[in-house]
């Protein structure tokens, strides 16, 4: 990523605090809405990371994630479903999002 657009910075720097402050206050961070009307998640959190790291972290915090949920489904495979609708997000957005 050579060039970051102006409103693309803008909206990680706006996005990314509310999130730090949910995981700075021990909160769950899957299922966390933040954002004036409350309408940012999961998706949005990536999208803003996305624009202010390095390819090479991005790609390993999606690894993190993924796993995380494989793990989950084999200690209870029920809570994967709940987990990913939680996230806003399915096994194979996350996948698209390392494209």
């Amino acid at each position: 990523k050579d060039v970051v657009r102006q409103r693309e910075l803008a909206y990680s720097l706006h996005t990314l605090p509310e999130f730090r402050n949910i995981c700075a206050h021990d909160e769950r961070l899957y299922c966390a809405k933040v954002g004036k009307n409350s309408d940012k998640g999961f998706p949005e959190l990536l999208r803003a990371l996305k624009t202010v790291v390095t390819d090479q972290s991005y790609q390993r915090y999606l690894g993190e994630v993924a796993d995380m949920v494989d793990g989950l489904e084999e200690a209870v495979p029920s809570l994967k479903t709940t987990f990913l609708d939680g996230m806003g997000i399915s096994m194979e957005d996350l996948a698209a999002q390392g494209e």
